[in-house]
C-alpha cells in the first residue's frame, strides 16, 4: 500500500482554512475545502479543486490572492497544525506515517465507526468526537474509545436464553441473570461462533460478563462510546 493510500480519508471530509491575502481584514475570511486526505497530494488536490470552483467568478486581483494556490496550500497545512506546506512535508507527515507504522496501522479505517456496534447504538459524528476531545471542558483525553478494532458485540444471538441454558433453569428477570453472571464474571461460559458481519474472529469466548453484556447490550451499549482516559 502507497503512503497515499494509506493517508487517505475514509469519510468526506471539509476543513476550514483561512483565506490568504487577508491578514489585514477585521475578521478572519476563511475557504472550506474538501480534503481526501493527509498525504501531501491530496493536500495539492484539494487545493486544486477549490482553485477550479472558485477562479471562473473571481474577477477582483484581491479575490484572486486568496486563490493563490503557494498560500491556499499553506493555509490548509496550518489548519492541520503545521507551520506551512513545506513543514508539512518535511516534518507531519513523516510523523504521522512513522506513527501509523509504529502501531502497526496498515489499513485505512474510519475512526469512529463501530463495526459491531451493539443494539439501539447510533454511529459516533464526527462533530461528536471532535466536541469530546477540545470542547468537554476537561483535560484532552490521550485515547477515546469509539469502539474501531473492538470485537465485544460481534457474536450474533447470544444472550438472555443462552443464560438459561447454562444455568440449566429459566429466569424471568434479568437480575437473577447479572447475578448468576456477576458469579462467573471471568469464567467461559460458552464459544461463540456465529459473527455479525464476514471480518470477525472465527470464534469468541464468552465469559459470565461479556455473555450479560451482549444479552443486554441495548441498554449499555452507549455507556462505551467515547469513554475516555480523563
Amino acid at each position: 500500500m502507497t503512503p497515499q493510500e494509506l493517508l487517505g480519508a475514509q469519510r468526506t471530509v471539509y476543513v476550514l482554512a483561512e483565506k490568504p491575502g487577508t491578514t489585514g481584514t477585521a475578521a478572519k475570511q476563511y475557504w472550506y475545502l474538501e480534503l481526501g486526505g493527509l498525504h501531501q497530494e491530496q493536500l495539492k488536490s484539494s487545493v486544486a479543486l477549490l482553485r477550479k470552483q472558485k477562479l471562473k467568478g473571481t474577477k477582483t486581483e484581491p479575490e484572486k490572492r486568496t486563490l493563490k494556490s503557494k498560500g491556499l496550500q499553506d493555509s490548509l497545512a496550518r489548519a492541520l497544525g503545521a507551520k506551512s506546506y513545506d513543514d508539512w512535508l518535511e516534518n507531519e507527515q513523516p510523523k504521522i506515517i512513522a506513527l501509523l507504522a509504529e502501531h502497526g496501522m496498515t489499513e485505512p479505517t474510519d475512526l469512529i465507526k463501530w463495526v459491531y456496534p451493539p443494539g439501539l447504538v447510533g454511529v459516533l459524528k464526527a462533530r461528536q468526537v471532535s466536541d469530546r476531545l477540545f470542547n468537554s471542558g476537561h483535560n484532552r483525553p490521550q485515547r477515546i474509545f469509539t469502539g474501531v478494532g473492538s470485537h465485544l458485540f460481534a457474536p450474533s444471538g447470544y444472550g438472555r436464553l443462552d443464560i438459561d441454558q447454562i444455568a440449566g433453569r429459566s429466569m424471568f428477570e434479568d437480575t437473577e441473570r447479572y447475578e448468576f453472571c456477576r458469579e462467573r464474571s471471568d469464567e467461559v461460559l460458552l464459544r461463540a461462533v456465529d459473527m455479525r458481519g464476514s471480518h470477525g474472529p472465527e470464534f469468541i469466548d464468552l465469559t459470565g460478563r461479556a455473555l450479560m453484556l451482549n444479552s443486554v447490550s441495548e441498554y449499555v451499549g452507549c455507556i462505551y462510546n467515547m469513554l475516555g482516559d480523563n
